[in-house]
């Protein structure tokens, strides 16, 4: 089935000027936000939510070097209502989609936001008045961080889904299309791009049919899929049983990670137990496995909806319908290796995960309403001071981190 089922909700995401109900310590009220030295750094964390009255709004956070949280001046920022939230490689700009439009926020030194430029990527029905029937609803960047990708659903009316590539004005924040890519109800999901971002993958399990499909990217950022030849290789499964991929992770060193779970075949959906396949990409992308299910590590967080490597290739955060995980990595050899005893961290569902260059790890839950922080090293992962975070129905996470003064 197509994603254009989520559309409609995605509509109604963020924007206004009521407080997001984040639990700050010591001070929840907004304040001036600490701002980068000539030597320091500073990181700031952007979260959509929407509110029980029906308004919409980003939340700007300042980040401590503990971890606590104190929203900078102005916020939260009206907006006009987004889930996905995506940020420049220079930190300058913060992209919104709301299902049909891009919105492009500057992004100041101390963190706060302003809209500057508005782009319909969406399509629109032929009612009167006409209706989005069709638009982004994933944001993301390439390594770069000069390329804006979307994921689209419901592609040139097609029904399918497929993928954006897109430029943007460092200035302005104008964003204009540089190119479409793949048609299927499969795709889903952010691209993990390899190292250099010669080739991007998303996997998928539609009607039961495991896919992992790659796209070639070009030195204007254009996308191009990569020949397919037959079934996506899965790992060696028991007897009797097959694998169904969701989602992908990308490292240094030309290894992709997927969460594969185990399915009973038939078209039937994965049922678990979900655990992680290391592969191997070749200099054409084509993709090749060793991953058995007697040497893949078993996650402890339910079906796997979403995990990302942090910015140094150390540590892999997994999340899941009921929990919170961290791996140890090592991108040399593409071993995985569960950090400390293997607990989850919360039990909560994980909507979507981020890190900052500092090792610290953000977890989104719609579930619980809560954006929880965590300070992670080799021993494991330990809460920040007060996490977790109270937020009224959130939505999209975005974490930038800028030095000596950052984007502006």
């Amino acid at each position: 089935m197509s994603r254009l089922r989520r559309t409609g909700l995605l509509l109604l995401l963020i924007a206004t000027g009521c407080s997001a109900r984040l639990g700050l310590s010591p001070d929840p009220s907004p304040g001036p936000s600490p701002g980068p030295t000539s030597s320091s750094t500073v990181t700031y964390a952007y979260v959509s939510s929407t509110t029980s009255s029906g308004t919409f709004q980003i939340s700007g956070y300042a980040v401590g070097s503990d971890g606590t949280l104190k929203q900078v001046t102005g916020s939260p920022f009206v907006t006009t209502g987004y889930s996905p939230l995506a940020l420049s490689g220079t930190g300058s700009m913060l992209f919104g989609a709301d299902g049909y439009s891009i919105d492009s926020f500057a992004v100041a030194s101390d963190g706060s936001l302003k809209q500057v430029s508005s782009f319909a990527a969406g399509n629109l029905s032929k009612a009167s008045p006409p209706t989005p029937v069709g638009g982004p609803i994933d944001l993301f960047f390439d390594h770069s961080g000069s390329i804006l990708y979307d994921g689209f659903a419901n592609l040139n009316g097609t029904g399918n889904n497929g993928y954006q590539a897109l430029s943007f004005d460092s200035k302005t924040g104008q964003v204009a299309l540089i190119g479409n890519a793949g048609s299927s109800p499969g795709l889903d999901g952010v691209l993990a791009f390899t190292s250099g971002n010669q080739f991007a993958y998303t996997t998928s399990c539609y009607r039961g049919i495991p896919a992992i499909t790659g796209f070639e990217r070009g030195s204007n950022g254009a996308l191009t899929p990569l020949s397919e030849s037959g079934p996506a290789p899965m790992p060696s499964a028991p007897s009797g049983q097959g694998y169904c991929p969701q989602g992908a992770a990308a490292d240094s060193a030309n290894h992709l990670i997927v969460a594969v779970g185990i399915t009973p075949g038939g078209g039937m959906p994965p049922t678990g137990p979900w655990q992680l396949a290391t592969y191997t990409v070749n200099s054409s992308g084509s993709v090749s496995t060793a991953s058995t299910s007697t040497n893949m590590p078993t996650t402890n967080v339910g079906q796997t909806q979403n995990y990302l490597l942090s910015p140094d290739g150390k540590y892999l955060a997994v999340g899941g319908a009921s929990g919170l995980q961290v791996f140890a990595y090592s991108p040399t050899s593409g071993t995985i290796t569960a950090l400390g005893d293997g607990a989850v961290l919360t039990s909560a569902g994980i909507s979507q995960i981020a890190w900052d260059a500092g090792d610290h790890l953000y977890a989104l839950s719609r579930q619980s309403n809560s954006l929880s922080l965590y300070s992670v090293s080799a021993p494991g992962a330990t809460a920040v001071s007060g996490s977790p975070y109270s937020i009224e129905k959130p939505y999209g996470l975005a974490i930038l981190t800028q030095t000596s003064g950052g984007g502006s």
